[in-house]
This record gives structure tokens, C-alpha cells and sequence, in this order.
């Protein structure tokens, strides 16, 4: 290890480096942490250990909150000024859509961590605060600003359907002292879809939707597709996470999800097990499924279900999420004929004993009825 990093330096110049363990290197009992302190104090950069060792926990976020304990152990700095306009945004990825509605209300998003340089990373305790597309993703970074520089957190369901991104939007204008021009953003973008809205709505209306994803993330898909007035007759969370880093009780996704739109049925917490969710597909048969994780969504495919992944979390964000979402299932339903053509073709890697099961058969609650 001591070899690879000098190897790292001397080939890239980096202005940090980053160790992320893996199970084997926690079973084999590797000092990273002393390798990486030495290596830190020869070369003069941050060398920074990421202890995520898959088997430290059941929950695969975990290694969010990793990789995010690292960098704000080793790499942010105190801030040397503060800037009043600028926003931490916490995201994977995707479009950019907060310059265009930041700038309308006098700020500026500083995406993070994705494609962030070293020294961008080291200035994000200056800003005036901190937002984040997915809690699950974004509120251990975002407590931990908080905690050590006092950067608040947006502490609010995530701004996904209408409710949502007002309280979203007005909890940033508190913070930011943009409350006036918040209140206008709002006015103007709910005037601007309200229109297409009702369009979408009266097309979709009747449409049974099933939905695959991250815990924070689905709560939020299933805010959108409430407010466009589909039936959500189930899904499959990957998780759940029963409170946040921040331990505010505003920003709890879920609670907001059951009280602003009502109870789901069939609301499966099922980390990625292809078996139960195949069974909930063929037993409910919606007509469109929605799906986050690439791996899942084609089993909606093979049963002939229209079916769409959603990799770009921004697309469904704030208002004009409503719009992008509406469309994009009257796309996948008005176009079938690929995913009949897949099912026709198909053989199914499980029996029809299985399908006849309940999805839940196996679980540990049913082996003492």
C-alpha cells in the first residue's frame, strides 16, 4: 500500500488522495489509518482513509456517510469568509437546474461532491447553507457542516411535488433572508404549469403505477406521481432509515409522503431482492413501473409492464418535475410496443409456483405463524 500511494503521487500530483477499504482488506486487518497518517505527513497532501468495509453495516448507505465523515474530517477547512449567496447543493449527479431557479431568488448552488475539486471541497463551510436532493444521500455532510462550521441544513421534506418543494423553497428563503423573493419564485412557477398540469392529470388519470427505489428518493417519486393523480398501487424501497443525521423530525420523508397523501398499499422495504419484486409485479400488474436502479427495471420489461429507469434524480425536482414526470409516463405508455416485444421473448428465471406465492413468504416473520 505504502508503494501505491508514493506510485500515485509521483504519477498524478494529486492535491489529495483517498483510501477506501474494502471487506477483504478489514478481514486481513490492514492498518490503513497509520499507513495513511505516514503517507499524509511524507507527502504533505490529505491521504485520506475511507473505512467502508462492506460488512460495517446491513444498510448500503452507509457508505454515504463514509465517504462523507472522510472528507469533512480530512479535507473542508474553516471557512475565511462567508458567502451569503452561495448553497451547498448534495447530489449525485444530473442536470443542472438550481442555477436557473437559484438565480432567480439571488443565489448560487455549489454542487457537491461529484466532479467537486479539492479546493472546492475545502470551501464548503463558507457557504450560507446546505441542501440536498435525497436525505438518505446528503444529511450525515449536511448535520456535519451544521455541527462543526454552522452552515444550516434545509431541514424540510426534499423539494419533490408541489408541497414538498413550497416548504422546501420557503425553509431556504428563512435561512437565506430571501423570504420576498421565494414567495414570487413560487407564484410564477406554479402559474407557469398549472395548465399542462391539469392536462397530464386528466390523461393519467385511472393509471396504476408501481415504483422501485432508494428510500428518501421513492418517498419523493411518489409525492410527484400523487400530484399527478396516479393510483400508486405499490413498492419496493431498497431501505428505510428510521430517522436522519440531523434528528429533525421536519425532514422525515416518509411521514410527509403518508400525512400530505395518504397510506401506500403494498409497501414493500426490500433491498434489491429481484425474487419478491418480480412476484408484487405479476400479482399487482400496473401500468407503468418506475424504476431507480438499472438492475430492476428490467424485470418489468419481461412481464410486459411499460417501464422507465430514472437515473437523473433532478429530473422529477421542483415544479417543472411535475411536467418531466407527467410526460415521461404518458411517453412509456403511449410506446409499448418495445417492452411487449421483450416480453414475448422472455423466459422467466422463476416458476409460476413462486409467482403464485406471497411476496412475502420467506421472510423471517412468516416461518413462527
Amino acid at each position: 500500500m505504502e508503494s501505491t500511494i508514493e506510485e500515485a503521487y509521483y504519477r498524478f500530483k494529486p492535491n489529495a488522495i483517498f483510501i477506501t477499504t474494502s471487506c477483504a482488506s478489514g478481514i486481513i486487518g490492514d492498518d490503513v489509518d497509520t499507513i495513511a497518517q505516514e503517507a499524509e505527513n511524507k507527502f504533505n497532501i490529505p491521504v485520506v482513509y475511507v473505512s467502508c468495509e462492506g460488512f460495517r453495516s446491513k444498510i448500503w448507505t452507509t457508505g454515504f456517510d463514509a465517504a462523507y465523515h472522510a472528507i469533512i474530517r480530512k479535507i473542508v477547512k474553516p471557512p475565511i469568509k462567508k458567502r451569503k449567496d452561495t448553497i451547498n447543493v448534495i447530489n449525485f449527479w444530473g442536470t443542472d437546474i438550481f442555477t436557473d431557479l437559484f438565480g432567480r431568488i439571488g443565489l448560487i448552488p455549489n454542487y457537491i461532491v461529484p466532479f467537486s475539486t479539492i479546493d472546492q471541497l475545502q470551501k464548503i463551510s463558507e457557504a450560507a447553507a446546505t441542501v440536498q436532493i435525497c436525505p438518505t444521500l446528503g444529511t450525515y455532510l449536511a448535520a456535519s457542516l451544521e455541527q462543526e462550521y454552522g452552515v444550516p441544513e434545509v431541514k424540510t421534506p426534499p423539494a419533490y411535488g408541489i408541497e414538498g418543494t413550497d416548504a422546501w423553497f420557503r425553509e431556504l428563503g428563512r435561512i437565506t433572508g430571501k423570504e420576498k423573493e421565494v414567495e414570487e419564485l413560487i407564484k410564477s412557477e406554479k402559474e407557469r404549469i398549472y395548465p399542462e398540469l391539469e392536462r397530464l392529470r386528466e390523461k393519467l388519470k385511472g393509471k396504476r403505477v408501481y415504483i422501485t427505489a432508494g428510500a428518501a428518493h421513492g418517498h419523493s417519486i411518489m409525492y410527484i406521481l400523487r400530484d399527478l393523480g396516479v393510483e400508486i398501487v405499490g413498492a419496493s424501497i431498497f431501505h428505510h432509515d428510521p430517522c436522519y443525521d440531523n434528528r429533525d423530525d421536519k425532514g422525515k420523508s416518509l411521514d410527509h409522503l403518508v400525512e400530505t397523501y395518504g397510506d401506500i398499499k403494498h409497501f414493500n422495504v426490500c433491498n434489491k431482492q429481484s425474487y419478491e419484486l418480480i412476484n408484487s409485479l405479476n400479482r399487482l400488474k400496473p401500468d407503468v413501473f418506475v424504476a431507480r436502479h438499472g438492475g430492476m427495471a428490467i424485470w418489468g420489461a419481461k412481464l410486459g409492464i411499460p417501464t422507465f429507469l430514472m437515473d437523473n434524480e433532478q429530473f422529477g425536482l421542483g415544479y417543472q418535475g411535475l411536467l418531466n414526470y407527467g410526460n415521461k409516463v404518458l411517453d412509456v405508455l403511449e410506446t409499448p410496443e418495445f417492452i411487449k416485444n421483450i416480453a414475448a421473448h422472455t423466459k422467466l428465471a422463476y416458476t409460476d409456483w413462486w409467482l403464485n406465492q406471497k411476496p412475502d413468504t420467506f421472510l423471517e416473520v412468516n416461518k413462527h405463524e
